[in-house]
């Protein structure tokens, strides 16, 4: 295909015009200009679809569709698949990245089977976050436990890994990531693992939220479920699960400030 871009830059929205701001400036300030932006809007009825437009003439390359959609990953489905760059970077609208975040990846870029997953700063506000690191050691101890290996939002996944895989099952609401990038694991592709911050995370997310803990639970269950595993073996998962989910609810920012300094 000629003049493809490089990179493919999906951000979804809905009713996000507190936030999309940051998002859409973080991508207009990068060095690296090799990319297509596309915003997937759920038909927002705020100033969200204003905002973004504003940045039409400091984005090239920028594309915005606003129709109603099914949950997030229906979202993201569409943009992969209008996606026509090497890399797709799935990156929320309250979600932003960091200045240098294009250049580093084109320099760890080495084939269309590979993954690349970073570390990413968590924010609890404007003043105060913490280093969410991504290690090797990290990776293999959560796979181990079927539970989610990498951070999503910074991780940068080649189009035709989608289009070998597939993309996100929208019968998630929450935990689809998780499954995406089990399908990977299970289907050989591999994983570039560098503990460099390429992005920012605003905490408030759904997956976040403690009220969503018994649709994670849920969805746990059907995540396993898919694996093949026992109904036993999923009701024994499921009750940690949970436990781990109020503990890590309740917990003081400084414990685990101090828990990811490490």
């Amino acid at each position: 295909m000629q003049n493809r871009p490089f990179f493919s830059i999906v951000t979804i929205s809905y009713n996000s015009e507190e936030t999309i701001k940051r998002t859409i400036q973080s991508v207009a300030d990068q060095n690296f200009k090799d990319y297509e932006y596309l915003i997937i809007d759920g038909k927002s009825t705020d100033n969200t679809l204003n905002i973004a437009r504003e940045f039409q003439d400091q984005i090239d390359n920028m594309h915005i569709l606003s129709e109603k959609d099914t949950g997030i990953y229906n979202a993201m489905n569409k943009g992969i698949k209008k996606s026509v760059g090497k890399i797709v970077i799935i990156l929320n609208s309250d979600d932003w990245l960091e200045k240098d975040c294009l250049e580093k990846l084109y320099q760890l870029y080495e084939d269309d089977n590979t993954i690349i997953t970073g570390a990413l700063n968590f924010w609890t506000d404007n003043t105060h976050y913490v280093k969410y690191h991504s290690t090797i050691k990290r990776f293999n101890k959560l796979q181990k436990q079927h539970l989610s290996p990498i951070r999503h939002p910074a991780t940068f996944v080649p189009l035709n890994v989608y289009k070998r895989i597939g993309v996100f099952d929208e019968n998630f609401k929450i935990i689809g990531d998780t499954d995406f990038i089990y399908r990977c694991i299970e289907n050989g592709v591999k994983f570039k693992i560098v503990n460099e911050v390429f992005t920012n995370m605003a905490d408030g997310g759904i997956s976040n939220d403690i009220s969503s803990l018994f649709k994670r639970v849920k969805e746990r269950k059907y995540f396993l479920s898919k694996r093949k595993f026992s109904k036993i073996q999923i009701n024994i998962d499921c009750f940690s699960f949970f436990i781990r989910g109020i503990i890590k609810s309740i917990t003081p920012f400084w414990v685990i400030k101090l828990k990811n300094s490490k």
